[in-house]
Parts: structure tokens; C-alpha cells; sequence
């Protein structure tokens, strides 16, 4: 398994976002999230109008094993929001408005990001319907997204467009058109393109494009889904992040084709103006990716033990596993992960690891739980008159016997979870 856990930044280029979401606040990079219309902070008062901003960042790296809501896909990559749209132009939320100056004003930041310590590598733009005519094509901003992927290692990502007046359409839509960018075809299912879409020999990949839940701007708990080419383009944003984090000396070229050669073919073989190279694969561009990786781990070939002895309590045991490699001894939580299985009751357990960060694969071990010592037991020692009637005691039983049940022995040898009862005069022991 992949996790960014804060290794790579994505940064959503659209209409801003909830930075108080309770999914959302603990990946907002609060520092950088930025208005390029402004060119001031988000603060914790920004109005996410559209809420598409906000949708993106939730599909993306929504909080992970939080207990609430949804987790993004690139497992807590950190985010980097910015506004790119200029409402007061038109007067109303609706109508959304940018100019060159704003996109290369946002490209911009994300150089200071990088400057500041953010390892930016990915950005999402949400320009899926700007749309141009070929003779005015946006000759500044296709320089700033080449610059942005050679000189600062950051790949853009774009959805394909929605189509054109409710058709579908082989027309051009940049930023999504340009030969840098990740041009991402929204699917309806797993194998059938959304209708309508723009189509053509510039997209480049297909991806789930059909009621993908993520986080809704209007609170800070609400949720919904969407549909369409811009979050489409998010899951791949996502996953390109996860290709980065367990590799990041890769180049965006060398990120793009490992999701390119992985993809699950669709439609006619090979490239095609409707499916691009096929339908995401983002566990198969991992592997890929791990493997890249000059210290790449493969568990299955790590030596895996359990070495404290450990004794039943009635509860789960998880005891320390220790992961060796070629002789050095890996790290829970930076190379794998471990989870248990038949752990509680006395006998044989497992500890299972699968690999994080730049280990792949998996590997369980055995290991013994023994049953505890018998615990001390307190008979009260009384004498009684016989009178006819069954005497029965309680034995009191220390607190480290938690989850045990007690047998008792009977005058005939066998063993009962109920006292006996005591019908005659004489003496009684009573074992436990």
C-alpha cells in the first residue's frame, strides 16, 4: 500500500475551499491556501461560492482514519487551495471569470509554496469547460505549465471537458488540450464514458467521473456527490501524489507514464479519442512506482517474528513484530503496517504486515498466546449446623482472572461451572 501522510502536496487550482471542513482542516496547508484574485491568505471566513474547490480537495485527500465521512484517495496528502476565479466581475457566485494574469499568478504561489518547505508536485486545475477557440490559445499559460513541470516537478492535471451544450464534442478545451497536461475523460461507469464529453486526440486517461462522494462547501459536515470531468481529474491528481510519495525523484514525465503503461485498456486497443490510453489503475502505477524506487522493499522476501512470549488476558494481544531486510531492521509506520488476527483466546495467532511508503507486498506471521497461570481463589473457610438444607458458598476470585470461567469438581471427578451444592453433614473441599 501507498500513503502520502503529508509527503506530497496537491494543489486545487478552482474556486477556492472550505478550510474548516472536518475533513478538510487537517491537510489544508493554512499558510498557502491563497486567493490569486486577492493575492491575499484564505482566511477561515473564505466563502467557497461554487463549492467545486472544496469537492476536489475532499476527493483527493479528505481526511483518512478520522471516524468521520470520506478519505481521499492519495491517503492524507497535504493540499494547497487557490482561488482562481474573479466573481466580482459579473456580480454573482454563478459566473465565473479568470484571466491569464490570475492563472500565472496561482502557478506563482505555488513556486513560494515550494519555497517554503511544501513539497508541491501535482496540481489539479479546474478549468474543464474553458474553452478557446485553436487561434487563441493560451500561449502564456501553456508556457507556465511547462515551466511548472521542468523547472519545479509539478504535473497538471485537468478534467476533459463536459461536452458542449449538453452534447458531447470532439471540440477543443483547454487548459486540458495542451500536450503537458493530464487530460482526464470522465467514465459514467467502469467501462462507459460519460455522455456528454469532449472527446479528441489530446485526452489522455479515463477515471470514474459518476456521483463521487466528497466533502460539501455549504458546512462543515456535509457531504455529497458530484459528477463530471473535474473530479474525474481529482482521483488522478490524487494518485499521481501517491506515485510521488513513494518515489519522489521521479520526474512528472516519468509519473505520467507509469499511469499511462498501467491503465486497464477501454475501448478500441490501445490509444484511443474517447478513453485516452484506458481507465485508471492506481494500485498497478504503485507498483510500478515502488519498484522504481532505488530502496524499494519487497516484504515477502523480509524475515517476520514475534520474539516477547505472550499470555492470554481475555483481551486482544499485539504484541511487537519485528521486520528485518537484508539484515536491517524496518520501521512500523515508515515500511509497513501491521494488523492481527485469532488474537485473543489462548493458541495460535497471526501478526500480518503490508508494506507502506516504498515496501510493497505482505507477510504474516505465527506466534503463540498461552494460557494464563491459574488465578488465586478465595474459599471462606465456615462451619455450619446441619439443619437440612443445601449449603452453598462463593468463592471470590482476583482481579487478574478477567474473561475466565471457573469449573468446579464434583464428589464424582467431573467438572461443572456451577458450585456444588452441600446436602450432607461432614467436611468439603472445594476445587477449583
Amino acid at each position: 500500500s501507498a500513503r502520502c501522510e503529508g509527503k506530497v502536496a496537491v494543489a486545487v487550482l478552482d474556486t477556492g475551499c472550505n478550510i474548516t471542513h472536518q475533513d478538510l482542516k487537517a491537510r489544508i496547508v493554512k499558510s498557502q491556501a491563497y486567493d490569486a484574485v486577492t493575492q491575499r491568505r484564505m482566511t477561515d471566513y473564505y466563502n467557497d461560492w461554487m463549492g467545486s474547490g472544496s469537492a476536489e480537495c475532499g476527493i483527493i485527500a479528505a481526511q483518512a482514519n478520522n471516524g468521520v465521512g470520506i478519505a481521499g484517495i492519495s491517503y492524507n496528502a497535504d493540499l494547497v487551495p487557490v482561488n482562481i476565479f474573479d466573481y466580482s466581475v459579473y456580480g454573482q457566485p454563478s459566473s465565473q471569470y479568470t484571466t491569464s494574469a490570475i492563472l500565472l499568478a496561482a502557478y506563482d504561489h505555488l513556486y513560494d509554496a515550494q519555497k517554503a518547505g511544501v513539497n508541491v508536485r501535482v496540481a489539479q486545475l479546474g478549468l474543464a469547460n474553458l474553452r478557446y477557440r485553436a487561434e487563441t490559445e493560451d500561449f502564456l499559460l501553456q508556457q507556465k505549465i511547462i515551466e511548472a513541470k521542468d523547472e519545479h516537478g509539478i504535473v497538471t492535471v485537468a478534467g476533459s471537458g463536459d461536452g458542449d451544450n449538453y452534447e458531447s464534442s470532439n471540440m477543443t478545451v483547454y487548459p486540458s488540450d495542451f500536450d503537458e497536461v493530464v487530460s482526464v475523460v470522465p467514465l459514467f461507469d467502469q467501462s462507459t464514458y460519460n455522455d456528454p464529453i469532449c472527446y479528441g486526440d489530446k485526452k489522455n486517461i479515463c477515471a470514474p467521473g459518476k456521483d463521487i462522494s466528497s466533502v460539501d462547501a455549504s458546512s462543515n459536515n456535509a457531504y455529497r456527490k458530484y459528477s463530471g470531468s473535474k473530479y474525474a481529474a481529482s482521483l488522478v491528481a490524487g494518485s499521481l501524489a501517491l506515485l510521488f510519495a513513494v518515489n519522489d525523484d521521479l520526474t512528472c514525465d516519468e509519473a505520467t507514464e507509469m499511469l499511462y503503461s498501467t491503465v486497464t485498456d477501454l475501448g478500441d486497443p490501445g490509444f484511443d479519442q474517447f478513453y485516452g490510453w484506458g481507465r485508471l489503475n492506481v494500485g498497478a502505477a504503485v507498483e510500478k512506482a515502488i519498484e522504481s524506487n532505488p530502496d524499494y522493499i519487497n516484504l515477502a522476501d523480509a524475515k517476520v517474528s514475534v520474539e516477547e512470549k505472550v499470555t492470554y488476558t481475555g483481551s486482544p494481544t499485539t504484541p511487537k513484530v519485528k521486520v528485518t531486510y537484508n539484515g536491517r531492521e524496518l520501521q512500523e509506520g515508515v515500511h509497513y503496517a501491521v494488523r492481527y488476527a485469532n488474537n485473543v483466546n489462548a493458541g495460535t495467532a497471526q501478526a500480518i504486515v503490508s508494506g507502506i511508503g516504498c515496501a510493497a507486498s505482505a507477510q504474516s506471521t505465527d506466534y503463540e498466546i498461552a494460557k494464563a497461570s491459574a488465578p488465586n481463589l478465595t474459599l471462606e473457610d465456615f462451619s455450619k449446623i446441619y439443619d437440612g438444607q443445601a449449603v452453598e458458598v462463593s468463592p471470590s476470585v482476583d482481579a487478574d482472572a478477567q474473561n475466565t470461567t471457573f469449573e468446579y469438581k464434583y464428589p464424582d471427578g467431573s467438572y461443572q461451572e456451577k458450585i456444588p451444592r452441600m446436602t450432607q453433614a461432614g467436611t468439603y473441599i472445594l476445587e477449583a
